[in-house]
This record gives structure tokens, sequence and C-alpha cells, in this order.
């Protein structure tokens, strides 16, 4: 797409920069909300919301004070990170089909074919899913460290 911009070698890095920028001070005020409406932090880290590794919901429970209300507000959150996994895998596979069709990637027959039947990179969209969730098995693996008899 950024061959079509007009301007492109400027425009491109400037909205990227734009768009790190903003995300950034986005994510501060929404750190800095949750910072204020913490009472405890250890009292969160303790509840059985924190302990299964989720401290948010049980600050946002703290703060708005009822079951249905908070799970109103954690399900807009968990629609919102489900969408962008959507446009992150669209965005991913669009990647490869492009590098695949410039004969850039190992498979790049497999990864620029366009199937009849969708009239999508189907084989893109099958891969990188398997790709990131095989890449999550490496990072999940347990540390050496925890090993019995190890110093």
């Amino acid at each position: 797409m950024a061959e079509e911009t007009r301007g492109a070698d400027y425009v491109i890095p400037w909205c990227v920069v734009a768009t790190s920028v903003l995300n950034g001070l986005l994510g501060l005020g929404t750190l800095l909300s949750m910072l204020y409406v913490t009472p405890d932090i250890q009292a969160v880290l303790g509840s059985p919301t924190g302990q299964l590794g989720f401290p948010f919901m049980q600050v946002v429970l703290d703060s708005v004070g009822s079951y249905a209300g908070a799970t109103v507000m954690i399900s807009i959150v968990i629609a919102m990170f489900v969408f962008a996994v959507i446009a992150f895998l669209a965005t991913a596979s669009r990647i490869v089909f492009a590098f695949g069709r410039d004969k850039g990637l190992p498979f790049w027959r497999t990864m620029a074919t366009v199937r009849f039947y969708s009239n999508a990179p189907s084989s893109d969209l099958c891969w990188m899913p398997a790709l990131v969730i095989n890449k999550s098995k490496i990072h999940r693996r347990p540390s050496d460290s925890s090993s019995p008899g190890s110093s």
C-alpha cells in the first residue's frame, strides 16, 4: 500500500512515528488511570483473578463495584483484542504474500498462490497462526533454572 501513496518516502515514516507516539501516550494514560484507581496493589495481586494472571480484571471490578459492569467492560477489552489479532493476522499474511510474490521467502511458490475458491492467499492465512503458536510454545517452555537440582 505504501507504494501507492504520494510522497511515500516522507509520509509513511511520519505516520509510523506519529502513531507510535499517539499509542504511547494513550497507553501511558491507561496506565496512570489504572494506577489511580488501584488502592492496594498487593491485594489485587493476591485476589483470585490476580493469581490467575489477570489483575486488571480485579482492578476493574473494584473500581466499578458490580460484576455486571465489570463483565461488560472486560468484554469490550477482549473484543478489542480479538479484532486486533484479526487485523495483525491480515497484515502479516499480506506481508508474507508480498514477499512470496517477489520470491523473497523460502517456499515462495506456496506463499504467492491465490486460491480460486477463496480469492485469497489461504496458505498464508493458515501458516501465520501456526507460526505464532509454535513461537509461543518456545516462550512458554519452563526455564532450566526452575528444575530441581539446579543452582
